[in-house]
């Protein structure tokens, strides 16, 4: 099992660290990128193998986790969002069960497809959740900008 997890963490962290040069990430960047989607993978797996948790609250565990690295290196390292959740998040797509459901749509099963994209669905909505959950209870801290006297 901890081979397995090892093996897991290192495709999550190439996978995210992928996504993040296709989506033009800077150089620098990759590394707390791919370990952000490490910790992401790292989270969903502990959360289905020890808590017995489904694949959507697993989602939605992780999610908040990404979530909340990448807020976490927005700040420390001044980089937009984007350069650390997007990639982060991909890694959670509901890729399997997107594929069912249009694959039992080809062959006439419209009952499984049906399920599958209901869990599709659900899973899609983990994500977003997880997202503002992290969005609400930890807003982005900003100074004002000072108005400027106009009359003069």
């Amino acid at each position: 099992m901890i081979l397995d997890i090892l093996i897991g963490l290192a495709f999550a962290f190439v996978g995210t660290v992928g996504c993040g040069i296709m989506f033009n990430a800077p150089k620098s960047e990759l590394l707390p990128g791919g370990i952000n989607g490490a910790i992401g993978w790292l989270v969903y797996r502990l959360t289905v193998d020890l808590v017995g948790a489904t694949p959507v609250f697993a989602t939605l565990f992780a999610a908040i986790a990404i979530t909340f690295v990448a807020k976490i290196l927005t700040v420390q390292r001044r980089m937009p969002l984007s350069v650390f959740l997007t990639p982060g998040i991909i890694m959670l797509a509901p890729g399997y069960y997107i594929y069912n459901t249009m694959y039992h749509l080809t062959i006439d099963e419209a009952y499984v497809a049906v399920g599958y994209g209901v869990e599709t669905f659900k899973i899609a909505g983990g994500i977003a959740v997880g997202i503002l959950i992290v969005f609400t209870l930890f807003p982005v801290k900003t100074k004002p900008t000072p108005l400027k006297n106009i009359s003069k």
